[in-house]
């Protein structure tokens, strides 16, 4: 039978807790996700009479939370837990260890780091596919994420005001009487300026012996 999508089910099997399954596949977004691991046909093949009246009951809940996120986010946490559903969690990983890969912090060597990412290592990786697993993970550790974060912030706006004050070479460029860096423009422009006047005098000194 097809889903809602038009897609055929894969056929299921239960879980020593429960849940099941499922062909690894991407979603366009939550809903469509639930929609896909919350049917209760899922369910049917074998036949877990439990997990289909909760399916069931659940499913009516998520099609009319199409434009509603929070619920959705709910309704996720409750399949998690009522059915035993995991729920893609790849980016939700990648973000993860973007902050807590130990070796982050192996150059420059920062033993605290490096000991608290290690901590929680071994289990992002274990649970790479587990959104809600992965979210706890994110809890515990969303203090030093954003210490990382803030950091990461302040070195980036450091470079890019570096970069500003350089030119185009690559050099510093010096800054002249307006602070805009034009010093070697207004040396050339006085040198000039002299040059001038000291042509102009020589030219009325050499008028007025004739």
């Amino acid at each position: 039978m097809p889903n809602m999508f038009g897609r055929m089910l894969p056929k299921q099997g239960t879980t020593i807790d429960g849940g099941y399954t499922t062909p690894q596949k991407t979603y366009s977004s939550l809903f469509e996700e639930l929609c896909d691991k919350c049917n209760p046909e899922r369910f049917m093949e074998p036949y877990n009479a439990t997990l289909v009246e909760a399916a069931t009951k659940m499913y009516s809940d998520i099609l009319h939370s199409k434009d509603d996120a929070e619920v959705q986010k709910e309704l996720m946490h409750k399949a998690y837990t009522e059915l035993g559903v995991k729920f893609d969690g790849s980016k939700l990983y990648h973000y993860l260890m973007e902050y807590l890969d130990p070796k982050q912090y192996m150059e420059p060597f920062n033993s605290d780091r490096v000991l608290f990412a290690n901590r929680y290592y071994p289990s992002i990786e274990a649970n790479k596919g587990d959104y809600i697993a992965l979210e706890g993970i994110l809890s515990e550790t969303q203090g030093f994420i954003n210490q990382i974060e803030e950091e990461r912030a302040l070195k980036r706006k450091e470079e890019e005001e570096r970069i500003a004050l350089t030119t185009p070479n690559g050099k510093e460029q010096p800054a002249g009487r307006d602070g805009g860096g034009n010093g070697d423009d207004t040396s050339e422009t006085i040198l000039v300026l002299l040059g001038l006047f000291l042509f102009s005098v020589v030219l009325v000194i050499l008028i007025a012996t004739h």
